[in-house]
């Protein structure tokens, strides 16, 4: 196991000298200890995991009638370094309060005037019943089970508190993670700017292989977690959908309901990562989400699932896993998997691991979701970049989580400060919202042109032609008469349309890209569809002849803003009136 920081500490002595029972993880335990505010990892330390001490009680506390094998005061000193990562600021002197009271443990003081405030107050250990010490275990039985992790049963047992009580525990676990996955973030898009700045991959085609020895590379898939199974759907299969959403929805006859859990996974080897809980795969849903955690220059690597990312993140690669071999004796290339030094390995070991650990909980409802993935994650971050690093975030500043000008205490999240919540309404939050059926059914967030009625309005007095195609391609998703063959059809034609603008430069003509286009019938459909809307400007350079080969055209894009959704196939009064 690796150390969450660079400098060993021997493990603190138990408070008696009785016999101790060693648990099974001998020679991997984790000595966690308060040296300048820093949790420190030591190996080969066997672990105080059931270390008989007695019953014993910390100073200050109230008396707990369940005796415990555990040290109390070694975990308690865990909390309090924990709860470090929420510094109270004192409201008349402006600076950290760091004293505390002997005998009021959840009391904190500032230094100069003496005034107390309460150091549990906007923590996960808000209104918490139990003794403190107990969190403090639990953080770090979390540390030495990564990538496992602790569940409630685990805690009922080895705390000995009921089940309910457990169930509590483990949300304030999973409250501090979301709170720090927020210094997180802020920490890998920090670090990601400074390794690429002004960084730039060669065309594609090129082996990247040393280049790919030489740099963090962000690999991004998703995965499935909890699918609806075929007993769910009450014995229906799920023959109208397809990709990975069809497994987590049921059926749209029984409700289409959310049951199952898609994630979001982005990560480099050997280093951070990142979980989100997703509807869907569309570009919509996923490029809000790469887009915050990714500076613009950031290298990434995926499956063709990403095709439109090219559009925006010029260091995009992809690999293709559907790869056919040359050989007629096979049916795959061996190259589907690394072709060019380009693969998606990194994301495909997350996605094994993040699968084998969730199955520990056998089942968690969706609306959960992001708290489980925000606790894995923060604690294999916890590995990368350390609790000091996390603690004092990005440039070396602690994170504000005090409005100075009141007598209370808060927890940023989302940009604004949460103040007085209980546990319950903390984590309905974070709780993670499932589309219903009728929102999924309304429309295709990802072949819609999402414009308010000014924008319609302005769109229309200047291009009226373009606007009228426009609200033909919202008609053609969102009501439903189309044939399935012809969304296909146009998703097809959609994507390549996405694939060449985003290869064309702005206001200069300029000659026609190689591109991989499907076919040539795409190629030059899509242009004089353009054309006709006044989305560019072609020019002809040679006199026209029989077929497309005899077309030489220079192009020029004309709009600024991104291309806009419209239908590219041909509709039967345009068929007959060019065969007429």
């Amino acid at each position: 196991m690796r150390s969450i920081a660079k400098t060993p500490i021997p493990n603190p002595t138990p408070l008696y000298s009785h016999s101790t029972t060693w648990s099974a993880r001998t020679n991997v335990g984790l000595s966690l200890s308060v040296l300048g505010g820093k949790v420190v990892a030591n190996r080969n330390v066997p672990s105080p995991f059931r270390t008989q001490i007695g019953n014993s009680k910390p100073q200050g506390e109230r008396t707990w009638s369940n005796p415990s094998p555990h040290n109390p005061d070694y975990f308690q000193r865990v909390t309090d370094v924990l709860l470090s990562l929420y510094p109270k600021r004192c409201p008349h002197c402006d600076i950290v309060m760091t004293s505390g009271v002997v005998t009021r443990p959840a009391i904190v003081r500032c230094s100069r005037c003496h005034y107390q405030g309460s150091k549990l107050q906007g923590t996960p250990l808000a209104n918490c019943r139990v003794p403190q010490w107990m969190f403090g275990w639990c953080v770090r039985e979390s540390v030495v089970l990564h990538p496992r992790v602790l569940t409630a049963v685990h805690i009922q047992k080895s705390l000995g508190l009921n089940p309910k009580a457990a169930c509590r525990m483990k949300r304030r676990v999973q409250l501090l993670a979301a709170d720090q996955m927020v210094k997180v973030k802020a920490l890998i898009h920090d670090e990601l700017q400074k390794e690429y700045k002004g960084f730039l991959l060669p065309p594609e085609g090129t082996d990247l292989t040393a280049i790919r020895k030489r740099k963090r590379i962000v690999h991004a898939d998703t995965v499935v977690l909890f699918s609806a199974s075929q007993r769910a759907n009450k014995g229906r299969k799920n023959y109208r959908n397809r990709g990975l959403t069809a497994s987590i929805y049921l059926q749209d006859r029984l409700g289409g309901k959310q049951i199952g859990t898609l994630v979001h996974v982005m990560g480099t080897q050997q280093g951070w990562c990142l979980l989100d809980s997703v509807s869907d795969q569309k570009a919509n849903t996923l490029g809000p989400i790469i887009r915050e955690a990714l500076p613009i220059s950031t290298a990434i690597f995926t499956d063709e699932a990403y095709t439109w990312l090219y559009r925006v993140y010029r260091n995009h690669r992809m690999v293709n896993h559907s790869l056919k071999s040359k050989d007629n004796r096979w049916r795959f290339s061996r190259q589907r998997w690394c072709r060019n030094g380009v693969h998606n390995q990194v994301a495909e070991g997350l996605n094994s691991s993040l699968k084998s650990a969730m199955a520990a909980y056998r089942y968690f409802r969706p609306e959960y979701s992001q708290l489980y993935l925000s606790e894995w994650a923060f604690f294999k971050n916890l590995k990368h970049f350390g609790l000091e690093r996390i603690r004092r975030g990005v440039g070396g500043l602690i994170h504000p989580l005090l409005d100075t000008r009141t007598k209370t205490s808060g927890v940023v999240r989302g940009g604004r400060i949460c103040t007085g919540l209980n546990l319950a309404a903390r984590v309905t939050e974070l709780k993670y919202l499932a589309p219903s059926l009728e929102i999924r059914s309304i429309s295709d967030s990802s072949n819609q042109n999402h414009l308010s009625v000014e924008e319609r309005r302005r769109l229309a007095s200047e291009n009226a032609r373009l606007a009228d195609s426009m609200v033909e391609n919202d008609a053609f998703w969102i009501h439903g008469n189309s044939k399935p063959y012809q969304r296909v059809k146009e998703r097809l034609y959609q994507r390549e349309a996405e694939k060449l603008w985003g290869q064309l430069p702005l206001g200069e003509f300029t000659d026609l890209p190689e591109t991989n286009i499907h076919s040539p019938t795409f190629f030059y459909r899509i242009l004089r569809r353009w054309s006709a809307l006044g989305l560019v400007e072609l020019e002809n350079l040679r006199p026209p002849g029989r077929g497309h080969q005899n077309h030489c055209y220079e192009i020029c894009r004309v709009r600024a803003e991104k291309l806009p959704r419209i239908l590219y196939m041909q509709t039967r009064l345009e068929y007959d009136g060019r065969s007429k």
